[in-house]
């Protein structure tokens, strides 16, 4: 029987993340990271940088705790798998196995954003309430969370949903808004992530125009359909590809947060990440 350290090392082998490459990341994914926080109202070209306060959940091998520290940001991240903690350390990152454990060592109030990439999908309902909870005390106001998850909404999320042990749950555009109802946020998007095209190679650029443009012509009649069968107010635009990104923000003031409906309960032992 193996115990939690062989689980963490099989895991980590299971994901390709390499001991000795924590914190590295291709310029592919740079750009991706880039043009998400451009989203955000961040990272705009030839506007102004600021930094920033962030920090990120389920961080793995660290590529974005790398690419946000070389842009000048304080990072924080918080990671339960054990060897990739260890590497963190070893590369000088401000983490910890969990937010009371976070809290405890650093300041992390009054964060400007928050990242969790792959995250969402590895937690239960009831877990995900307490986080996004958590997290929104942690944020100042109009603070942000951005996570990216198996798309729920689309059959070709399935593969991504289903193509790890881990996953316990699945999520949609609607269930999003019901988790940011019930932690009082605001969801500001929710949809298919950016697709970089400049400034990450001629292979990786290319490649990424061709998907763009071959999606787009499979996706036009699809959209039709759906749109006839869950008909609306107005046509909307349903994610199909295999990731959905969401945007949630903290209101401004107390007096602008959302109030849980009846029924909503936060209910489950969430210690290894609170």
């Amino acid at each position: 029987m193996t115990n939690d350290r062989e689980n963490d090392n099989l895991y980590s082998r299971f994901k390709g993340w390499q001991k000795d490459g924590f914190g590295h990341y291709k310029k592919h994914w740079a750009g991706y990271y880039r043009k998400e926080l451009a989203a955000l109202g961040v990272h705009r070209r030839g506007g102004a940088k600021r930094s920033l306060r962030l920090l990120e959940i389920g961080f793995g091998n660290g590529s974005f705790l790398g690419w946000a520290r070389d842009q000048g940001h304080t990072v924080f991240g918080v990671e339960i798998n054990a060897l990739q903690l260890a590497a963190s350390e070893r590369a000088g990152f401000n983490t910890r196995s969990s937010l009371t454990a976070l809290a405890a060592a650093f300041n992390v109030e009054e964060l400007d954003g928050v990242v969790a990439f792959d995250v969402f999908e590895h937690l239960t309902a009831a877990q995900l309430i307490e986080l996004l909870q958590e997290l929104q005390r942690l944020l100042k106001p109009e603070g942000w969370i951005l996570a990216r998850f198996p798309n729920g909404d689309s059959p070709f999320g399935r593969l991504n949903q289903h193509g790890d042990l881990t996953h316990v749950t699945t999520l949609g555009s609607v269930a999003i808004r019901h988790l940011a109802v019930s932690s009082f946020l605001d969801v500001r998007y929710t949809g298919s992530p950016q697709t970089p095209i400049l400034r990450i190679g001629v292979a990786h650029g290319v490649a990424a125009m061709l998907a763009i443009v071959i999606r787009t012509m499979f996706e036009l009649p699809l959209q039709a359909l759906l749109n006839a069968y869950y008909p609306g107010n107005f046509p909307r635009w349903y994610p199909l590809g295999p990731n959905m990104v969401a945007r949630f923000t903290k209101p401004r003031s107390d007096a602008d947060r959302a109030t849980a409906p009846s029924g909503v309960r936060c209910q489950g032992n969430f210690s290894e990440w609170a």
